[in-house]
């Protein structure tokens, strides 16, 4: 009887259960993001003076110049939520649940930066929106130019071996 000496395989996520698994993921993401930014579009409807709006919300709880330029700024990260919104859904439709990552990335970075560099004695609230824009606006160009390149397919580094016929 022959063995073959090949390593002990786990059994493998088929690719359609990989597929509906991100799928799933990249909804909830894209529904949540889906929705800060309905909110934010709201609040901007309801009271378009943000800077104003802030200062009466959080009385006594921040510095003076604290909310300083935020009427300017939002609108341009409104924008780029949407067009991120925007790329997040032609990714889904598209299943490149990958490029979900390189879409993500700089607002994260933007988020990480600001929280390691911020003073919490007197945030600045528009060095959040600002680094985030940023990060928004590099995270959509690379994750177009990735969504244009064609997809890699992956092929076996190793052909499989010509069974030999028994004469």
């Amino acid at each position: 009887m022959e063995t073959q000496n090949s390593p002990y395989t786990p059994p493998a996520i088929s690719e359609r259960g990989r597929s509906v698994m991100l799928g799933w993921l990249t909804y909830l993401f894209g529904s949540l993001a889906t929705l800060s930014a309905f909110a934010l579009g709201l609040l901007l409807v309801r009271k378009p003076d943000l800077e104003g709006f802030l200062m009466d919300s959080l009385p006594g709880h921040h510095m003076s110049d604290a909310f300083d330029h935020l009427n300017s700024s939002i609108p341009v990260f409104a924008v780029m939520m949407t067009i991120s919104l925007t790329l997040l859904t032609a990714v889904t439709m598209k299943e490149r649940y990958s490029l979900v990552v390189s879409l993500t990335a700089g607002p994260v970075i933007g988020v990480v930066a600001w929280w390691a560099t911020e003073n919490f004695q007197d945030p600045n609230w528009f060095h959040f929106v600002a680094i985030n824009v940023i990060g928004m606006l590099v995270s959509c160009l690379v994750t177009s130019v990735l969504a244009m390149l064609p997809r890699r397919t992956t092929e076996p580094s190793v052909a499989p071996k010509p069974r030999s016929r028994a004469v």
